[in-house]
């Protein structure tokens, strides 16, 4: 992927499995789980940390990881990389999911972006519009590719 210039985007976990290591938290299982992770394909110059698919909980999920644990992962990612890729975490698809998750972290310095995913696709560029300001209001930032989309944008 590299040599065609290709990002990797590592998507951690999916929202079905984001408890089973530690029931979430950063214990040992899933310190030495992202450890492996940093130490294999930290080196790749364009890769891009995702927390986990349609991360937190869902009508279908309903036991997901919280903002202290989404937190702790990201700074763990941080601290642990040696060359401080950006750490991003992929949304719920409806706007009432997405703020419970998104509102509580927004301001949090070491989540670089979103990888949004948008149910209406009709909309997309007004909540990417919208996550953009709301984390710029709130004192970091998220990163907006050239293109026009936070990191990654999935059409639900």
């Amino acid at each position: 992927m590299q040599s065609k210039g290709i990002a990797l985007h590592d998507v951690l976990q999916e929202t079905e499995n984001e408890i089973m290591q530690d029931n979430g938290n950063l214990g040992k299982l899933r310190k030495l789980y992202l450890n492996e992770l940093i130490a294999r394909l930290g080196h790749h110059l364009a890769l891009i940390w995702n927390l986990g698919e349609e991360n937190g909980p869902a009508h279908w999920s309903p036991k997901g990881q919280n903002d202290t644990q989404r937190k702790n992962m990201a700074k763990f990612i941080k601290n642990n990389d040696p060359y401080k890729h950006p750490v991003v975490v992929h949304t719920h698809a409806i706007d009432s999911t997405r703020n419970k998750i998104l509102n509580p972290i927004l301001g949090f310095s070491y989540l670089d972006g979103l990888s949004l995913q948008q149910e209406q696709r009709e909309l997309t560029s007004e909540a990417v519009t919208y996550w953009h300001k709301k984390s710029s209001e709130a004192g970091n930032k998220w990163m907006k590719l050239d293109f026009g989309i936070l990191v990654l944008c999935q059409i639900h």
